[in-house]
């Protein structure tokens, strides 16, 4: 999503982006590719 938006994320987001899908998704759903999609929208909104 990032490069088709063409965003560069810094050093050590993407391990922070793990921690967040990691405590905010449900396991074993298909609501995960969903949570994932709003928070990256959330956060290009709020930039």
């Amino acid at each position: 999503m990032c490069e088709k938006q063409q965003i560069t994320m810094g050093e050590g987001v993407a391990s922070a982006v793990r921690d967040i899908i990691e405590r905010g998704g449900r396991p074993n759903d298909q609501g995960n590719a969903r949570f994932v999609r709003k928070l990256f929208e959330d956060t290009v909104g709020a930039q």
